[in-house]
């Protein structure tokens, strides 16, 4: 796994974040003799746009991001059942936003 990031800072407290976070092949739980297929390997980017004002002792940071923004299919968790392999498929793009405030 290798995880890279860059942050922008720009005008007005605003922060734009890149990441991209790349999983290589890895073999299923359950797979004792490592025999099985392989979880294939995956690629995600993220993207987020934050916002960190402060008014005195109080700051405020609102976020919205997107992650997986290439909407790439891919399962991080699969596991060898009898003579059947099960896979847990992860989400397609997925859009996130919240607020947080420090006193």
């Amino acid at each position: 796994m290798a995880n890279a990031g860059l942050e922008i800072y720009l005008p007005y407290n605003l922060m734009l974040r890149h990441e991209v976070r790349y999983v290589g092949d890895a073999f299923l739980s359950g797979d004792d003799y490592n025999r099985a297929e392989k979880l294939q390997a995956y690629t995600l980017y993220n993207l987020y746009l934050s916002y960190k004002p402060s008014f005195g002792k109080v700051s405020v940071t609102a976020f919205f991001g997107v992650e997986n923004l290439t909407d790439v299919k891919y399962s991080s968790f699969g596991m060898v059942y009898g003579t059947t392999n099960v896979y847990y498929p992860m989400s397609g793009i997925m859009f996130k936003g919240g607020f947080s405030f420090e006193f």
